[in-house]
């Protein structure tokens, strides 16, 4: 492999994701605007895919690992579940 060969670099990007990809799963989380102080911690723990506000709140599609995700959950107060 070299670093000078864009495929070979792209390859080497696409093993380290899958590699560190393992064992994350893909959830639905809405956060009400009365937890948004727990904003910060989601972005830090997951990944967010794609978030949707509207006026009760915010709808996140995240990837994060399942302990991540439930703690997450539960601090908002929505019980558990992923997508």
């Amino acid at each position: 492999m070299s670093a000078v060969n864009p495929h070979d670099v792209a390859r080497v990007h696409k093993a380290i994701r899958a590699f560190f990809s393992r064992g994350l799963v893909k959830a639905e989380l809405f956060m009400p605007w009365s937890a948004q102080q727990l904003r910060g911690e989601l972005f830090a723990r997951c990944e967010v895919l794609e978030e949707q506000a509207d006026t009760d709140g915010a709808l996140f599609r995240v990837r994060g690992t399942p302990e991540d995700i439930e703690d997450l959950r539960a601090r908002i107060g929505q019980g558990q579940g992923t997508a």
